[in-house]
């Protein structure tokens, strides 16, 4: 099991990308494991966007666009 994130602490975060759908659970996941506020889902021109951009709230972001432009 892994461990609560500390301060002052650095620790990454990997992903495969070859087997995301775009989802978003690993977000929510991160939000619930780190005792993070979440965010209202508004629309940013191509999708549905929970997060935006990566801040102090948000530690991790996945951009999914539905339509290509």
């Amino acid at each position: 099991m892994a461990t609560k994130i500390k301060a002052g602490e650095s620790y990454g975060f990997f992903t495969d990308t070859s087997v995301c759908i775009g989802c978003k659970a690993c977000e929510v996941a991160c939000k619930e494991w780190n005792e993070l506020q979440g965010n209202n889902a508004t629309f940013l021109a191509d999708s549905f966007d929970n997060t935006g951009a990566l801040d102090a709230q948000n530690w991790r972001h996945v951009k999914f666009v539905e339509h290509v432009p």
